[in-house]
């Protein structure tokens, strides 16, 4: 083999051995850059279940609150409805007459008249609704029969009132005035 063949040989495998070793650099430098990258991405998956955790749970908070906001709505409509109610409800009593014995109790009873608005289709809407809900009236008398009699009397039911309860109310002037007399 002459000088120059092996000169030649020699030259292409140094030129091969340096490009090998070049190569080498190249893939272990890309291979850096490969598990640079891979660590990169296993921190953003990480920060990604991270967040759809976070956002899972505040998905999870928001539905509680939404709950408890339709609760609260809902309770808001049960006491607005319960107010409008007992707004509604006629607080007046009303005295069937004032004349009153010293021997006569007091009662209270409660008369309807379901049908007012047809016999009287002129009446203020109040007044149909009071008789149609229950109208209270104080009645003085001295027995249960009596305050019945006297309240049939100016309500008949052949008129279409219809008395639904009737009770002895205790009577605070009374009891007052009862002890006033046993202390003098």
């Amino acid at each position: 083999m002459s000088l120059e063949l092996t000169f030649a040989l020699a030259t292409g495998f140094v030129a091969f051995l340096a490009s090998l070793i070049r190569a080498a650099g190249e893939v272990e430098r890309t291979q850096a850059r490969i598990a640079k990258i891979q660590a990169q991405r296993d921190a953003q998956v990480k920060r990604i279940r991270r967040l759809v955790q976070h956002i899972m749970a505040v998905r999870a908070e928001a539905r509680e609150f939404e709950d408890r906001r339709v609760e609260l709505e809902n309770e808001c409509k049960e006491v607005e409805a319960r107010y409008r109610r007992d707004a509604s409800i006629d607080r007046k009593i009303y005295v069937l007459d004032d004349r009153r014995t010293p021997s006569d109790l007091t009662w209270e009873a409660m008369v309807v008249h379901t049908n007012f608005l047809q016999e009287n289709p002129r009446a203020r809407p109040d007044a149909i609704e009071s008789w149609a809900n229950g109208r209270r009236f104080l009645i003085w008398a001295l027995d249960r029969n009596k305050a019945i009699e006297k309240l049939q009397t100016r309500y008949p039911e052949r008129d279409g009132y219809r008395m639904t309860e009737i009770a002895e109310k205790v009577d605070e002037t009374d009891d007052d005035q009862a002890g006033q007399k046993r202390s003098a």
